[in-house]
């Protein structure tokens, strides 16, 4: 929550969230997410191309406060080209 917060109040012009808990997943958008998307819902590619989506293309900045292999994979799948 407070990367969401820190990246909002830097001048992030959009910004997706991933969480496992629905709860978080609302909290961090009344906090300043556009949007937070559960990351079990669909394969990783599935939701790697909502996030794109959500934030009109590729991130500019990842930032992942969880660093197990899944989030990892997630990171590097969002920063992949092509």
């Amino acid at each position: 929550m407070l990367t969401v917060l820190a990246a909002r109040s830097s001048g992030a012009a959009a910004i997706a969230t991933t969480d496992l808990i629905a709860a978080n997943r609302r909290r961090s958008v009344a906090m300043g997410a556009d949007q937070a998307v559960d990351p079990l819902d669909g394969t990783m590619e599935e939701i790697a191309d909502r996030i794109r989506n959500i934030l009109g293309g590729r991130p500019d900045v990842i930032f992942d406060c969880v660093a197990v292999q899944q989030t990892m994979d997630l990171a590097v799948e969002l920063a992949q080209r092509g």
